[in-house]
Formats: C-alpha cells, sequence, structure tokens
C-alpha cells in the first residue's frame, strides 16, 4: 500500500479515535421534561363531537393511557390547569357516569399530585351524579376539611355519609369528628351532647355505642372542667356523665376522675 493512501486512512482513525473520547468524556446531557410540559390535552368539546358517538370507548383509551402516563410529581399551581386533571376532566365529560375516574381520580389529584383545587372540581362533578355515594362524599369532605380548611363544606359532606348506616359502620369515628368540628364553628356543648345521644339512641352496634358513650363523656368533662377551671366555678356541673365528681388535684386544678381525651380535634401543631 503506497504512503500516500496510508494518510487519509491514518487521519480518519485519527478522528474517530478523538471524537470517541471526546464523547465518552463529555457525555450529551439527558434534557428531562415533566409530564405536565410533555401531555397533550386536548379540548373535550372538539373531541366529544370527533367521537362519532363512541364516547365510552375514547374515555376509556384515555383513561388507560393517563394510568399508564401518570406521575408522582406535585403541582403548584392554583389554577385548574394540571394535565392530569385536565385529563379526568375530559374523560368524565365524554362519559359523565364514569365513577371510577371520579373516586380514583380525587385521590390521586389530592393525596399524590397534590392538586387540593383540582380534586374539589372532580369530586363535586362526581356528586353531580352519585350524590348519596359513601365514599365520594367521604373523599370530598377529606380534602375539603384537612386539605383546604373548609370546615363547613366538609360538615356537609361528612353529614351525608353519616346518614347511611353503611357510613357509620365503615367510619365510626366520623360521628365524632363532625360533632368536633361543629364545635370549633361555634355550636355550643349542650347541643353536641344532645346529638351524641341521639345517635346512640339510634344504634344498636356495640363498638358505635361504646365509641359514643366515650365521646359524650369528654364533651361534658371537656366543658364541665372548662368551666370549673375558669372563675365561673359556682355556675358549672361538678359531676361528669356518670355522676362521679370532679376532684382537685395538687395544682388546685379539678381532674376527672375517668382518662379521657379532650374534645376538641388535634391538629399536627398540638
Amino acid at each position: 500500500m503506497r504512503l500516500k493512501n496510508l494518510i487519509p486512512i491514518s487521519m480518519t482513525l485519527l478522528l474517530f479515535l478523538y471524537s470517541w473520547n471526546t464523547k465518552r468524556d463529555n457525555p450529551i446531557p439527558l434534557i428531562q421534561v415533566s409530564e405536565q410540559e410533555r401531555q397533550l390535552n386536548f379540548d373535550k368539546d372538539i373531541l366529544n363531537a370527533l367521537s362519532l358517538g363512541q364516547q365510552r370507548l375514547l374515555s376509556s383509551v384515555l383513561w388507560v393511557q393517563t394510568l399508564m402516563d401518570g406521575d408522582l410529581e406535585h403541582y403548584k399551581g392554583k389554577d385548574l390547569n394540571s394535565w392530569m386533571y385536565l385529563r379526568f376532566d375530559t374523560i368524565t365529560e365524554l362519559d359523565p357516569k364514569f365513577y371510577e375516574a371520579y373516586a380514583w381520580g380525587g385521590i390521586y389529584l389530592s393525596i399524590i399530585k397534590d392538586d387540593i383545587l383540582g380534586a374539589a372540581k372532580l369530586y363535586e362533578k362526581g356528586l353531580q351524579f352519585y350524590p348519596d355515594d359513601i365514599n365520594l362524599n367521604f373523599n370530598s369532605g377529606f380534602n375539603y376539611f384537612f386539605e383546604m380548611g373548609e370546615v363547613t363544606k366538609a360538615i356537609s359532606h361528612f353529614e351525608k355519609v353519616l346518614s347511611k348506616e353503611e357510613g357509620r359502620k365503615s367510619y365510626p369515628r366520623l360521628l365524632g369528628l363532625v360533632e368536633r368540628m361543629k364545635q370549633e364553628t361555634g355550636t355550643p356543648y349542650y347541643e353536641i351532647l344532645s346529638n351524641l345521644d341521639n345517635r346512640l339512641k339510634q344504634t344498636t352496634d356495640k363498638r358505635i355505642r361504646n365509641y359514643l358513650s366515650n365521646t359524650m363523656y369528654a364533651v361534658k368533662a371537656t366543658a364541665d372542667l372548662e368551666c370549673l377551671n375558669s372563675e365561673r366555678e359556682k355556675q358549672c356541673s361538678k359531676v361528669d356523665l356518670y355522676g362521679k365528681e370532679y376532684l382537685k388535684n395538687k395544682n388546685g386544678n379539678y381532674e376527672a376522675q375517668k382518662e379521657f381525651k379532650p374534645f376538641k380535634i388535634f391538629r399536627k401543631t398540638d
């Protein structure tokens, strides 16, 4: 082989080795695009018009695709523009009675995506078609109370859960929580005690009756001790729900003979 033919071959090999070495030492940075930016959402009215009567089929396809692409990234906006909310909204526009989209979509938005407003809107949309559904009302109430701090709206949904025997059995502690929430909104203790007493008379379930009895004890003891340990001592009841007297401790404060948790909502800051 002639020397003049070796030169271009050698140059090619050198350039190849240089290129390979450069690529190894300087890898191309990966460009990561979030699902929020990557996903496409089409106008739900246009999709509805183009579905040619196959709304349920199209909604099912979108549902499966959404579950496959679902991400864990929190949505920081407060504008109902998260891609998953828009997708669930489209799915339920195509098929308004798609129960799973409301039930599981709401939980995903509220707990996983932290899209609290989107979850509230989706639950309310679902409750238009399933107004008495226990799970939708419970999850909506949970989202309103624990995530949004909207006590009045939460009480409304929780009351619907408690209006059914199945709801009371599924969520027995909701019986006490709702009354605690009412107490926070200004309902007097005697009214709360009356509400719980009525609940007690309406149930034969031993587990629920035991819970209600303990809650009633806590309601009266909390109110009485609050009164006794203030300047209104002479106007206060001095016996608990079972007729046992409140006793003074070594610090001079009244306390109940039976151990109980104060009737209040305990938050993370307590």
